[in-house]
């Protein structure tokens, strides 16, 4: 590389860490009067108090009772707990694991794609648009699990990448443990790691034998830690998730279900959707995204087919990669919405 090169990549390094620097800024400034909170932030902060005095991962109820917490993973209410045990002050905990959070965002989203793309212009105007985006300011401003999830999901994809760029120990280790933490936060991170799984058997540049049996053992190894939670709420509750489950008899129907509901929350990341229709319609609003969003898709493979990672993967093999990646995780997530019922048997 030239020294204008090497110029150009410190240079966009330090504006990716600007970017996610103002990313923390915002959230510090939509926070001044403390993080949103929704019915199940509730349930969170309970669980993470009464684990840090000693009584378990319990709920305390309104009426004086007392629930174990089973309908989430564990993890956020742990993060909670440690963050809230070193501060003092759980709703101050709260505010700046989402402050930190999308700083760490935006830092490996843009990493992600200055790796990918080598282009820094490109490669910026990913943190660029998440950074301004008010559903995503909106979304990192509240008590959820969504924050952490994001960056272990944004941290999942660049050690996928990076697994089919070069498999060494170091970084199949740090997948495995990253993975682990997904459905530990979220449940839906089993979809996530389906998809990184199917995209690691289809791509990775290894022996096919060798490619199932490492899948094997990694997803034996991912799974455990969720497996032992729900084992544990399943031998108390005799339930898992705080609820029975009912399997659909109709798996097309659910699974057409699930894509209508994920079109659905697609539209509310437009700005402004559904107001000021006299001036620009939501559906000309939708419309003009799709455009522009394909057009930066696009744009972004085929500057990594032109990149240097060429050498390290065949172009056209590299170009397979984002459309079967969005259509794993899109189908993934749309068969990972489950038909419950607080009621019927298991």
């Amino acid at each position: 590389m030239t020294k204008r090169g090497q110029a150009t990549k410190r240079a966009a390094s330090l504006a990716n860490i600007i970017i996610a620097g103002l990313g923390g800024l915002s959230i510090h400034y939509a926070t001044n009067w403390g993080v949103w909170a929704f019915s199940d932030s509730a349930s969170y902060f309970s669980a993470a108090r009464n684990l840090i005095e000693g009584r378990g991962m319990i709920i305390q109820e309104a009426g004086g009772g007392i629930v174990y917490f089973q309908q989430f993973p564990p993890l956020y209410p742990l993060a909670l707990g440690a963050a809230g045990w070193l501060s003092g002050d759980f709703f101050s905990a709260a505010r700046w694991i989402n402050i930190l959070a999308f700083s760490l965002f935006l830092y490996l989203t843009g990493k992600l794609m200055l790796e990918l793309t080598q282009h820094s212009p490109v490669g910026l105007a990913a943190p660029l648009l998440l950074l301004v985006s008010p559903v995503m300011v909106e979304c990192f401003s509240g008590a959820m699990t969504e924050p952490i999830f994001f960056v272990l999901m944004m941290l999942s994809l660049l050690l996928v990448i990076r697994l089919l760029k070069d498999a060494n120990a170091l970084t199949k280790t740090a997948y495995i443990a990253v993975s682990m933490l997904l459905p530990l936060t979220r449940y839906a991170g089993l979809a996530l790691i389906a998809a990184n799984t199917l995209i690691l058997l289809a791509f990775s540049n290894q022996p096919f034998w060798k490619r199932i049996s490492q899948s094997f053992i990694s997803l034996v190894l991912i799974a455990l830690p969720i497996l032992l939670w729900v084992a544990h709420l399943y031998s108390i509750t005799g339930r898992i998730g705080g609820r029975h489950i009912v399997i659909n008899a109709s798996i097309l129907d659910s699974f057409c279900h699930g894509i209508s509901e994920m079109i659905a929350v697609l539209k509310t990341y437009l700005p402004y959707a559904g107001l000021y229709e006299s001036l620009i319609p939501s559906s000309t609003r939708l419309i003009l995204f799709c455009c522009a969003l394909i057009f930066l898709v696009g744009g972004c493979i085929w500057l990594i087919t032109k990149s240097a990672l060429k050498s390290s993967l065949h172009g056209r093999r590299w170009k397979n990669i984002f459309p079967s990646l969005f259509t794993c995780w899109f189908f993934s997530l749309s068969l990972a919405l489950p038909t419950v019922s607080p009621n019927a048997p298991m």
